[in-house]
């Protein structure tokens, strides 16, 4: 009924870009599973990693897909995009007679590998689930982590008023302090890739970038901006920043797709960290959002800081998949065991390591 492909090289995922529009298209794909956005990816981030892109065809109409890379850890792969703040999503077209049928033949985990999907949305993870188990393969399911959102009702004033009051006062506070500053705003929705740029500044004087883990702090991080500025525009990759003397303070990066934000990363420099500059980034992403009449924000992931300004929080979930009696998973699970217990006797703790009488 159906044939299988795979692809291995962001060449032949280049070849397919109008199939897969088509597809995501009529099945209402996420922005993370967009044609653009994966392959911006795979050039970047992904350069160098084998693709494992399975492609599910009925009467040589592409109907399904799913986008994974392999890791080169573990033998492990896992979901195209991983790590850049998404979600792993697939596409199945909605004429397919059994949904968890088409899905499970674009299950296919080779021998001495096993599958890593997260974070899934909680109905993506059941699904996923099913379609595993229909193909007789075993799956591993846990929650990992969750995401934080606000549902756009009424306007930005009355939302800042259903906050706690601290919160309110400390994003006022630093309205007013800046705008004695006489701050200027960028917009990429305005002002193009001026706007890109300064929240490239911002990302690299972010205590991101002085780690190295922030997308200004390294060249990949740089081309899969650019790269995905180019291909969907100045308005569905959003950027933001705010300047101070041509400094740049604050940044933030967005994507907008089905008229919901999505907040890819929230920067900001550290030497005006006292004026709660990074606070205020996050608000102002929020009353984008509003301003856009969008239908609301996810931040993505949660912390201490978005979880304030959120009005929801959901669970993300994790699909470990292989084939039954493959080893490698308990091999990977075992490693990483031995790992921790040496972690422990050398004192490490929190990414510091501390000494042993």
């Amino acid at each position: 009924m159906y044939a299988y492909e795979r692809i291995t090289d962001p060449a032949g995922f280049a070849a397919i870009e109008g199939e897969w529009h088509a597809l995501a298209k009529a099945s209402g794909g996420g922005v993370f599973a967009s044609h653009a956005f994966l392959l911006s990816w795979a050039e970047t981030y992904g350069r160098g990693r084998p693709l494992l892109i399975s492609l599910l065809r009925h009467k040589g109409k592409l109907v399904g897909a799913m986008p994974m890379f392999r890791t080169g850890q573990a033998r492990a792969v896992a979901a195209m995009g991983e790590g850049r703040a998404g979600m792993a999503q697939w596409l199945l077209h909605p004429d397919l007679p059994d949904a968890d049928a088409a899905l499970a033949a674009l299950l296919r985990p080779d021998w001495l590998s096993f599958w890593r999907l997260e974070p899934l949305e909680t109905p993506d993870a059941e699904m996923l689930e099913r379609a595993a188990r229909l193909a007789g393969l075993a799956v591993r399911r846990k929650a990992t982590m969750s995401a934080c959102s606000v549902t756009a009702n009424g306007d930005f004033d009355s939302y800042l008023g259903g906050l706690k009051s601290k919160t309110r006062q400390v994003f006022r506070r630093s309205e007013r302090k800046l705008a004695e500053m006489e701050v200027r705003d960028l917009r990429s929705d305005r002002d193009g890739r001026a706007a890109l740029d300064a929240y490239l500044a911002a990302s690299r004087a972010s205590w991101k970038g002085l780690t190295g883990t922030g997308y200004g702090a390294a060249p990949e991080g740089v081309a899969f901006l650019e790269k995905l500025f180019a291909r969907i525009g100045p308005e569905a990759c959003f950027f933001a920043a705010r300047q101070v003397d041509d400094v740049a303070i604050s940044g933030r990066f967005v994507l907008v797709h089905d008229n919901v934000h999505y907040g890819m990363a929230n920067d900001f420099n550290e030497e005006y960290a006292e004026l709660a500059v990074g606070r205020n980034s996050v608000m102002q992403s929020v009353r984008d959002a509003f301003e856009g009449g969008a239908a609301g924000f996810d931040f993505t992931r949660c912390n201490g800081l978005v979880r304030e300004v959120s009005t929801d929080e959901r669970p993300l979930e994790r699909l470990l998949i292989h084939r039954p009696g493959d080893p490698t998973l308990a091999a990977f699970f075992a490693a990483r065991g031995v790992r921790r217990l040496r972690r422990k006797a050398s004192g490490w703790q929190k990414g510091r390591r501390g000494v042993v009488s």
